[in-house]
């Protein structure tokens, strides 16, 4: 399967409501499990953001499943 997995931050926009912003995703191919492709995306994101731990540079992380390869 291949997934996108999106690293996200709440943040106030200016009227101080919480809006949800996109730091970075990446699409991950042929993992074999969900669990799996977002275990890759944190090791991507902390490499790319050089930073240890993904959750200083985002707080939550989103998946969505683009493509079935077993179909």
């Amino acid at each position: 399967m291949r997934y996108r997995v999106s690293f996200v931050n709440e943040l106030p926009n200016d009227s101080g409501h919480m809006f949800r912003c996109c730091q970075q995703s990446f699409e991950i191919y042929r993992a074999r499990s969900r669990e799996r492709a977002i275990e890759a995306a944190k090791l991507r994101f902390a490499r790319h953001q050089a930073v240890r731990d993904w959750r200083a540079r985002a707080t939550a992380i989103e998946v969505e499943v683009i493509s079935d390869d077993e179909t």
